[in-house]
């Protein structure tokens, strides 16, 4: 692609981080966009709007910021500063890339057309500035030609899969994106040795990220997947203990092996063979419910990994089987105790004791000594904790609690012998948390991301 286009593009965002349309609407640039694209990205650098102000509060409230933004923007665009880029854009920034090509073209509307010229034939690389109806579009010629003669199959506002994808997102945000899962996938180069994926398995992804008063929101959704999606309701949640920092909820692990298999990769049998286990037996491992989280621990983070197979005695062989190759791999010791009534199986490894056992229908590993204990025992949950349950509201089903997150981050760069730069670290006090989650939706899955801040 060419950097002097993406180079705008990206003015065009840390403009609006400094500092119309509404971006998150459809319309705007997509109104002269064409509808055969592989990707369209659509930047919110109206000044004066809401969205803009929030994200220009938010990035100036973390120490350094602004200073670090203005050094982006000047390397970004030969030392320019944004006074010098602002008059050549405008309140929307869009950057199309059509299906088969591989150069992008920025489309916006300046205020001052002359100096989005002379920026354009400073660049390094041959550029042109064209009017598109109400628009200017910047790009390679060839690139401009192909763009112009896409157009004559529709715009892409009135396409109705990029219609149908938007509906009901917010329509007051900072950014919009779209993609073509066919067309991306022909973008993507494929693995050395293997064929081409023959599909992206899915058909379209689209969504706005949203400027909060304190955080971000991302909520978007994935449109025709050809695995089939279904929603489940974690129940593991309520065996985490609170002090977790971090937790991911998952389940039907074993469709996406599936998906896996069918793309013919070369070296999957390699990869079984050194692992000692098929992908299909760690599939059916994870084919139920599991969740993973980590706490503090001594040195370093508690990892714990707790799975519902629908056959805990196959899962526990297979992860036992896997045990044993690490075990080989590192010199470690693989023995099997008793534990408050569980047969407990420990790779020792020295620095990292992995404890692997079947609780009821489960089968829990931990690298922690009171993980199994925990795990099992009642008494204080996350699910009873105030700061997640306010996460999960939001956004779902991986959380992480930044705040907590911070001082074992510190720790473990002791452990290296190093710091946290101050700058760095006051950054990371303003973090608070950081929740995902995705939904079935009418057969699509909703997806949603929010980064809180203090």
């Amino acid at each position: 692609m060419r950097p002097s286009v993406l180079a705008l593009g990206v003015a065009g965002l840390l403009l609006a981080g400094c500092g119309g349309t509404d971006s998150a609407a459809v319309g705007g640039a997509a109104d002269v966009a064409p509808a055969e694209v592989a990707g369209y990205v659509s930047l919110n650098t109206d000044r004066e709007s809401d969205q803009v102000e929030r994200l220009r509060e938010l990035v100036e409230s973390f120490p350094g910021a602004r200073g670090a933004i203005d050094e982006l923007l000047r390397e970004a665009l030969d030392g320019k500063s944004w006074e010098d880029v602002e008059p050549a854009i405008g309140d929307e920034v869009a950057l199309v890339l059509l299906a088969g090509a591989d150069e992008p073209v920025l489309l916006t509307q300046p205020d001052d057309v002359t100096r989005l010229e002379a920026l354009a034939a400073e660049a390094h690389v041959e550029l042109e500035v064209r009017a598109v109806e109400d628009w200017h579009a910047v790009g390679a010629p060839a690139a401009l030609d192909a763009f112009v003669e896409a157009r004559e199959g529709g715009s892409l506002a009135g396409d109705d899969d990029f219609r149908a994808a938007f509906d009901d997102l917010p329509g007051d945000a900072i950014a919009r994106f779209y993609g073509a899962g066919g067309a991306l996938n022909e973008l993507l180069p494929p693995l050395p040795g293997a064929p081409r994926p023959q599909s992206a398995g899915f058909g379209v992804v689209a969504g706005v990220i949203e400027a909060l008063e304190d955080g971000l929101r991302v909520d978007g959704r994935l449109v025709d997947l050809e695995v089939e999606a279904r929603d489940y309701e974690p129940q593991l949640l309520d065996r985490v203990p609170d002090d977790a920092f971090l937790v991911a909820s998952f389940a039907d692990v074993d469709a996406g092996v599936a998906e896996l298999r069918k793309q013919g990769l070369p070296f999957l049998p390699s990869v079984e063979r050194a692992l000692g286990v098929t992908l299909d037996d760690l599939g059916r491992v994870f084919a139920g419910e599991s969740v993973l989280y980590a706490r503090s621990g001594i040195g370093i983070p508690e990892v714990t990994l707790a799975t519902r197979p629908d056959d805990p005695d196959a899962a526990l062989a297979t992860l036992l089987q896997l045990a044993r190759t690490a075990a080989g791999f590192a010199d470690a010791q693989l023995r099997t105790v008793q534990l408050d009534g569980l047969d407990v199986h420990v790779l020792d490894a020295g620095v990292v004791r992995v404890q692997l056992a079947r609780v009821d229908d489960e089968v829990v590993l931990t690298t922690g000594a009171a993980g199994l204990r925990d795990y099992r025992r009642d008494g204080d949950k996350l699910t009873g904790n105030e700061r997640f349950e306010d996460a999960v509201k939001e956004a779902g089903l991986l959380y992480v609690d930044l705040q907590a997150a911070l001082p074992i981050a510190e720790a473990l760069a002791g452990f290296a012998s190093e710091e946290i730069p101050t700058d760095v670290r006051a950054a990371l006090e303003r973090l608070d948390w950081l929740a995902t989650q995705a939904r079935v939706e009418d057969g699509a899955v909703r997806m949603t991301g929010v980064l809180r801040t203090r």
